[in-house]
């Protein structure tokens, strides 16, 4: 009896040499639904370590849901991950942190991650979206975080990453350095195309990428880091949304309120050089790295032009305003937004609601116009 105990318990709990470990890499990239897979491993830490054997690591800082502080590897650190994730019998260890799209992982970094981690293999995970729309929601990211120069357009945004050779451009680039780091069988390439998701979401088609199934009961009950329509990109800048955020002091706000009243135009034609230089590397990811990637043009030819669009103040304000709303909402609440939002599009005929509303904006004279 003893040793069909022994035998059974045996059986059930196998030597950690017996399992497959994997430290997947998921870098992105940026506008490819990676905050709301983070925030769900974030929230779920203990149900996918616990049910699943997958240890998503928490990340300090204020930004927590992402692993951006954890790069590059401080080796000390690391090791302390890799040895919870043995002591737990771990399979998989999930690190997220988008921003590594911008350059990829160093070598120094990767190198710390093989030594801390012996017999763990590692794995990227990268999803591809279609370039001219992660231009455009890349300029939309830049708007929310003050980040681009005085009077800088969607087109000067662009020439200016093209400049640098940016992987925003030419994700073909960080695809060939991850392969050349990891080889080929340990880079997982995914198109970013909604239809394409399992269930049309990227939660549930980034748990299917880890082998998991994430149960309705355990989905977030609202959408996480929604963006509003391209049409509303042009004035959606560093105010009352990025104020909520990220805790900007009444002064930072008093400055990113006056610059969004002196908004520059996203408009701005963007060089026929780039377009064609786009449309080559279309070719190069259909043809090398991704195929079926030209499906998300079908419907949509490619287009790197911006629509001229001209800002105001009060739709500055109206817009962050009722965006803001909207993602920190529950139904039936939502109906109201959606209702503000069809009468304020409609025709823009709503002065008196922006003008009332103005009024909360620090500093503001509503009776003055600029």
């Amino acid at each position: 009896m003893a040793e069909y105990f022994f035998a059974k318990r045996h059986y059930e709990q196998p030597r950690m040499e017996a399992i497959q470990k994997t430290i997947y890499l998921h870098i992105g990239m940026h506008k490819t639904g990676t905050t709301s897979v983070q925030y769900h491993f974030m929230g779920l830490r203990e149900y996918f370590l616990k049910e699943h054997g997958i240890y998503y690591p928490p990340a300090p800082g204020f930004l927590n849901h992402r692993h951006k502080s954890l790069f590059p590897i401080d080796a000390a650190k690391f090791r302390k991950i890799v040895d919870f994730a043995e002591q737990h019998r771990c399979r998989a260890i999930l690190l997220s942190n988008e921003s590594l799209s911008l350059h990829g992982v160093d070598e120094a970094s990767l190198e710390r991650i093989r030594a801390a981690a012996p017999g763990w293999t590692v794995t990227f995970i990268i999803y591809v979206r279609r370039i001219d729309e992660l231009c455009k929601a890349w300029f939309n990211e830049e708007c929310k975080n003050g980040d681009l120069a005085p009077g800088e357009t969607y087109a000067a945004s662009v020439r200016r990453a093209y400049s640098r050779k940016a992987c925003m451009l030419f994700p073909s680039r960080l695809i060939e350095k991850c392969i050349g780091q990891v080889g080929r069988e340990n880079v997982i390439l995914k198109r970013y195309i909604p239809e394409e998701l399992l269930n049309r979401d990227i939660v549930d088609d980034f748990c299917a990428v880890l082998g998991v199934t994430l149960p309705p009961e355990k989905r977030a009950a609202r959408r996480l880091n929604t963006s509003p329509p391209h049409r509303a990109l042009p004035y959606f800048t560093p105010a009352v949304f990025s104020s909520s955020s990220y805790g900007y002091t009444e002064m930072q706000l008093q400055k990113k309120l006056h610059r969004a009243f002196s908004y520059p135009g996203a408009g701005g034609t963007v060089p026929p050089e780039i377009k064609q230089a786009v449309a080559r590397e279309v070719e190069t990811l259909e043809s090398g790295y991704l195929p079926g990637y030209k499906k998300a043009f079908e419907k949509k030819p490619l287009s790197m032009d911006f629509p001229e669009l001209e800002a105001d103040p009060y739709r500055v304000y109206v817009v962050e305003l009722l965006h803001s709303i909207y993602r920190r909402v529950h139904w039936p609440e939502r109906v109201v937004w959606r209702i503000g939002v069809f009468f304020y599009y409609l025709g823009n005929k709503v002065s008196w609601l922006q003008k009332t509303l103005l009024r909360f904006v620090p500093g503001s004279d509503s009776e003055k116009k600029p």
